[in-house]
């Protein structure tokens, strides 16, 4: 009996959340603005489109690290060298999926344009529909991924040939891991966008699976 009363306050406290939740409607004011995180991505993609051109108009295409025969890492055209034998600043085009995938098949960027922005129109859709509840850990999460998915979205959908003179996804950072009797192959150039949609995963996982023992923690408790 005693249980049975406990479950039953607990529900009710459960239905009188809920009730109170679907009154509460999301109006846009400058506090629920900042909270809805929209200015972050806004500013990411920015960010990113603007490091894109700036690299592409100052270094060009023309730069590369390569790995010479006595283990250190020569610098090829206008590469910005950060830290040396570690970090570097080039400029390299990428007509595929990260890692380069699919960008010896042409038809393949057609397939990646549609799955970047079919994914920004899905997050979206999520992400407005969930304002009310003012999560702000996963409104953060989801415009760092749309900032991610949105600034590569960019580059493969305009960015060709015929109408700005390169074609591709702009990436820029590239660095190399791990030292032994040589340096081995550098790790995949990447930009900001790539930085974004990877940390947003990352989150997104990591705070899911927090919750998900949380609220099995509660439900024991309950």
């Amino acid at each position: 009996m005693e249980n049975t009363g406990k479950n039953k306050s607990v529900e009710e406290k459960n239905e009188q959340q809920t009730a109170e939740g679907a009154k509460q409607k999301f109006t846009w004011t400058w506090r629920n603005f900042f909270f809805s995180f929209a200015w972050m991505a806004i500013v990411l993609i920015v960010l990113d489109q603007l490091t894109k051109w700036l690299v592409m108009n100052n270094i060009g295409t023309s730069s590369s690290t390569f790995l010479s025969s006595d283990g250190t890492i020569v610098a090829y055209g206008k590469t910005v060298t950060l830290i040396p034998n570690f970090l570097y600043i080039i400029c390299a085009l990428n007509e595929g999926s990260a890692f380069s995938v699919g960008a010896s098949v042409s038809w393949m960027r057609y397939v990646f344009i549609v799955i970047s922005w079919g994914a920004s129109v899905v997050m979206v859709y999520y992400w407005r529909k969930h304002l009310d509840k003012h999560d702000n850990l996963m409104n953060s999460i989801i415009m760092l991924c749309l900032a991610g998915a949105m600034g590569n979205a960019i580059d493969r959908a305009f960015y060709w040939q015929g109408t700005v003179g390169f074609s591709g996804v702009i990436d820029w950072v590239q660095f190399y891991l791990i030292k032994g009797t040589k340096y081995l192959y550098p790790f995949p150039t990447f930009n900001i966008a790539d930085s974004c949609l990877t940390i947003g995963v990352v989150m997104a996982v990591v705070t899911l699976i927090v919750r998900d023992i949380k609220d099995k923690k509660n439900e024991k408790e309950a």
